[in-house]
This record gives C-alpha cells, sequence and structure tokens, in this order.
C-alpha cells in the first residue's frame, strides 16, 4: 500500500541542550537522551545510604563541582512522584577500585573521604506528563568544596540521608521504600523508548456515533535494537509504530506527527479538544483508514517494516504524536490524546560495559550495606558530575 505523508509548517527542528560543562555516567550520550530504565531504590528510604563507584572516567581528572541526576520521563501521579525531604543529607567523594568494590561500606575507598555536601534537602512533587524528555538535571547536590578527581582510580560517591519525611505525611521509617523514580540506563539487546500519554487518560474527544465513553487516543512505541540482537535484520536499528483507536467507524483519520510538545495542551474550540503538538514545529500528517468499531491498523514508520537504521545523532530527539477525525454525526473536528517518546540510545551490551556498581542500606548506621548491584539498571541512576 502507498503511503502518504503531507508536510505543512516550516521550522527547525527541536535542538537538546547543550551538556555545558558535565561528565555523565555510563555514557556520555545520556547527556541528551533519556535512558530506557528506571530507578526505584536511590532516595527510597527515610535514613538511607548509597555508595557509588563509577569507572567510566578513569584516565581523565577534573574538577567536579556537583553530583546530579534526573526524574525519569513518564506520566506521574502521587505515588510514583511523592515528593519528600530529610533534615539532613551528606554526601562524600572519594577515589576507589570498581573490581574490589563491595558491600563493606568502610573497605571501599582508597582515598580519605570528601565531605562535599551537608544540608537539609527537599525533592518536590512530580504530577503528569514530565517535561522536557530527557529532564533536566533538577535532584542536585552543589558541592561546598570542589573535588579534585587525580583520574588514576575510579569515581565513588557517598550519600547518606537523614530524617526523611513524605508530602503525604504518610509513615515512612525502617526499611518501608516508597520509591521516588529517577532515569536510568538500559543493559540487553534492545531499548524500548518512554512512551508517556499527553491529555487524559481515558483518551481526547468521542466520536458522536462511537459505542464507548472513552475518547480518542495514540499510541507512538519506539525501541532501539542493539548490535547483539538475535535477528541480524534488527542489529542497529529504530522500531516505530503507531496505533489508535476510538476514531469514527469505517472512516478517514489524520495522523499528524512533530518533534516538539506542548505538554499543557493548546485548547481548539470544544472542551475535550487540546492540541499538544507545538504549531511551531514542522508537522508530518499521515491519512489513515478506520475499521468498523474505530481503529486504525498499526503504521510502521521507518525504511522498511517500521525499521530504521540507527543514528547516534538522532539520540534524544522527541515525537509527538496526535489523531485527529471529522466526528460522523455533527461534523466538528476533534482531536485525540497524543503520545511522545524519543530516540532512545543504543542499550548497553551487558552490566561489564556499565562500569558502575552500587551497594546500599536502608539504615545509614549500617556497616554493610543489605543491597548491591554490579552494572545494575534498577539501582544505579544516570549521574552527572558538573565540572
Amino acid at each position: 500500500m502507498k503511503r502518504t505523508c503531507i508536510a505543512i509548517s516550516v521550522a527547525a527542528l527541536c535542538g537538546v541542550a547543550s551538556a555545558q560543562s558535565m561528565a555523565v555516567s555510563p555514557d556520555p550520550i545520556f547527556s541528551r537522551s533519556e535512558g530506557a530504565g528506571t530507578v526505584r531504590t536511590f532516595g527510597a528510604y527515610a535514613a538511607g545510604r548509597y555508595q557509588f563507584i563509577d569507572g567510566n572516567h578513569r584516565g581523565s581528572s577534573s574538577i567536579l563541582k556537583e553530583l546530579c541526576f534526573r526524574h525519569d520521563h513518564r506520566n506521574y501521579d502521587v505515588t510514583t512522584g511523592m515528593g519528600r525531604s530529610w533534615t539532613g543529607v551528606q554526601v562524600r567523594v572519594f577515589q576507589g577500585e570498581l573490581s574490589t568494590f563491595n558491600s563493606t561500606f568502610s573497605t571501599n575507598s582508597s582515598t580519605v573521604p570528601t565531605l562535599v555536601f551537608s544540608n537539609s534537602v527537599s525533592w518536590p512533587i512530580v504530577l503528569g506528563a514530565s517535561d522536557p524528555l530527557p529532564n533536566m538535571w533538577r535532584i542536585a547536590f552543589p558541592f561546598s568544596t570542589n573535588y579534585a578527581y587525580g583520574g588514576n582510580l575510579d569515581i565513588g560517591t557517598d550519600l547518606t540521608f537523614e530524617g526523611g519525611s513524605l508530602a503525604n505525611s504518610a509513615s515512612w521509617s525502617g526499611s518501608t521504600r516508597h520509591s521516588y523514580y529517577l532515569d536510568s540506563f538500559f543493559v540487553g539487546s534492545f531499548a524500548s523508548g518512554s512512551n508517556v500519554i499527553l491529555g487524559h487518560t481515558n483518551g481526547g474527544c468521542v466520536d458522536g456515533g462511537s459505542s464507548t465513553t472513552n475518547g480518542a487516543s495514540v499510541k507512538l512505541d519506539m525501541a532501539t535494537y542493539g548490535p547483539n540482537m538475535a535477528n541480524v535484520v534488527f542489529r542497529n536499528k529504530y522500531f516505530i509504530l503507531a496505533t489508535g483507536q476510538n476514531f469514527a467507524k469505517n472512516s478517514t483519520m489524520m495522523l499528524a506527527l512533530a518533534f516538539r510538545a506542548v505538554v499543557t495542551g493548546v485548547p481548539v474550540g470544544i472542551p475535550c479538544n487540546s492540541l499538544y503538538l507545538n504549531p511551531a514545529v514542522t508537522w508530518f500528517l499521515y491519512p489513515q483508514a478506520t475499521n468498523s468499531v474505530g481503529a486504525m491498523s498499526p503504521f510502521a514508520f521507518g525504511l522498511s517494516a517500521g525499521l530504521t537504521n540507527y543514528n547516534p545523532a538522532w539520540a534524544g530527539f522527541n515525537l509527538v504524536l496526535q489523531g485527529a477525525w471529522t466526528d460522523s454525526q455533527n461534523g466538528r473536528l476533534k482531536l485525540s490524546s497524543a503520545s511522545r517518546n524519543s530516540f532512545s540510545a543504543l542499550p548497553l551490551p551487558n552490566t561489564a560495559a556499565v562500569r558502575m556498581k552500587t551497594a546500599y542500606d536502608y539504615n545509614a548506621a549500617n556497616a554493610t550495606a543489605t543491597f548491591t548491584g554490579d552494572g545494575d539498571s534498577t539501582a544505579i541512576p544516570i549521574i552527572c558530575y558538573r565540572r
């Protein structure tokens, strides 16, 4: 079947902010690209301790001025975005050996740890779709004293949290875990993008001839296939697939694709209509037929069956998808909810490629960590060091 694509408007693609002076682990590409993993353990305890060892910057000396992290890209709710505060947080930096890092906190430093941060800390409540993509480095610990990293050993960081309380005043102590979702990398043969719905979770407008109360919706699924995919056809490829439902039955709807979103939406006419594609950038329009239940056939973007060659320069670029149609009963223009995703970096092939480890415990006073992770993307966030 021949595919029709109509480009409207004229504008430059959405750029990604420069990394300024920073080092990012486990790969510098994450300075501009969302990771495909999520950390739920860091900052999850009222009085926890976390050590990280990072072997990605060995051989390159620098002056470190801040340790920072960022929120994961998702639709946050009162559970996943629960704000929290601690009466005291201390950050120490040391140098050590990735190869000998273990669960005994005191044995992991080859140099005397330097206290670089000591203060009360609050992490904000996060609700709705996170923005931008990837997020800014908002979870930051600015150093009161710059740290001179010599480059001969690996970078170690040791964070202790005390006096934690939740924004909703829920009970929080001991091993009780309340996760705060931070961005992380992914290890494996492929990395799935983080699809986020823009608009109401039940969809946008409802067609007058629909048999459901749910509004029309679209979904943009994206994946980055790495070099160790079993099927050689998929290796080093992007996969992009659009689906949609609850449009006018046996009709034609329009898929609109853009490179930048308006996360809060722009009202268009009737209350259910909000435009989430930024009107200042180029749109690409794809007319699609709908079936007897108002669903469009899955539509694959790309050169062949939804596959496009991997290009590291694309990592971090956003795609936003929304549907439009003419109501089957009153002829009004109606809009679906929207879906936003981004081109991910290639997944890391194995834990050895991460070159990072962690040890952590829900009791900051314990000398030995209850939990450890070697290249564990569920416990090690993407880390930024400002220089």
